[in-house]
């Protein structure tokens, strides 16, 4: 009898790199990129992730990149409102109260510096773009990040062309020639550009990261955007506004995320982890009975185990214990 075939598989190429605990990580972008890093990091992989916040289009994350390597202030695009100072290079999420141009400067200049050593060090760099709309300053043409709440008469509203993200990345390419470098485009639908304008801007996403991944062997596509709108299309898998992900469509592109790109032992390892946390997770009838005591010296063995084979650290985990 032939069986019934209820969703849409995904291929995924078998010819990608193996990340291994060894590694080191760095995320930037979009929704897959933070939701991947908590994975990473709740499984002992070294890694890192958006220092100055979410980005959604290719240009600011590409824009981002070479702030980093190259920490040239006149990118920063600073302006102020009211009571502080903000760049229109970085997220909203990176807008504490800086009183000044100068002490803005100062922050993120040491905060670029700690990204530029996370980055030097990486093995793997994930990218993710979410939207190919932009906001672009009146005053100056130049891209923003995010508005920052400022009134929308001073931005123009427009679609990055593939040419555009295409040459923005070029800019970049030469910093991320020794790693290899993975990109994703995010499921989530920016409903309030609307749902057909959504799709010109996935398509153009597409279609760039397409072209980038031709410039060199080290570069990958994970198709992020097709395992959650093909296999799981179905709302069941969605959040409550319908348009994000939630946590069991996270766990399942987490095990696609694994299986694509860990060997037998890394999944083994991470595996290990996974049950180690549920144990850290587990709540005593009688805290410092017999039993929880025999239950935690036991799971400070096999901690301690793991930590000595693999070159993991659970120390924070560790004095959750005491």
């Amino acid at each position: 009898m032939k069986k019934m075939k209820l969703l849409t598989e995904v291929k995924i190429a078998k010819d990608f790199p193996k990340i291994s605990h060894k590694h080191k990580i760095s995320l930037f972008g979009s929704c897959f990129s933070e939701n991947i890093y908590h994975k990473l990091q709740q499984s002992k992989f070294i890694s890192f992730s958006n220092p100055f916040g979410i980005s959604f289009n290719p240009f600011s994350i590409h824009q981002q990149l070479n702030f980093i390597f190259n920490q040239r202030n006149s990118d920063l695009n600073i302006d102020s409102y009211q009571d502080y100072h903000f760049s229109y290079l970085f997220s909203r999420a990176y807008c504490l109260p800086f009183n000044s141009k100068e002490e803005l400067t100062n922050d993120v200049t040491k905060l670029a510096e700690k990204a530029k050593v996370e980055l030097a060090s990486s093995n793997f760099v994930f990218l993710t773009y979410g939207t190919a709309w932009v906001y672009e300053l009146k005053s100056n043409s130049k891209i923003v990040n995010n508005c920052h709440k400022q009134k929308a008469n001073l931005f123009n509203k427009r679609l990055l062309s593939v040419s555009e993200i295409v040459e923005s990345f070029r800019e970049i390419h030469s910093l991320l020639k020794n790693k290899k470098v993975v990109f994703t485009v995010s499921p989530v639908r920016h409903q309030k550009d609307g749902l057909h304008q959504n799709q010109i801007s996935k398509s153009t996403l597409l279609l760039a990261v397409e072209q980038i991944c031709n410039l060199s062997e080290n570069y990958f596509y994970f198709p992020s955007y097709e395992i959650i709108l093909d296999e799981l299309r179905d709302y069941r898998f969605f959040g409550k506004d319908l348009l994000h992900p939630n946590e069991m469509a996270i766990d399942y592109l987490w095990e696609k995320f694994q299986s694509t790109f860990f060997d037998e032992k890394t999944i083994k390892i991470t595996e290990e982890v996974s049950s180690i946390r549920a144990s850290l997770n587990h709540k005593s009838f009688k805290k410092d009975s017999k039993e929880d005591k025999l239950f935690k010296a036991k799971l400070k063995e096999r901690i301690s185990d793991l930590e000595i084979r693999n070159n993991l650290s659970f120390k924070e985990d560790l004095e959750a214990l005491r």
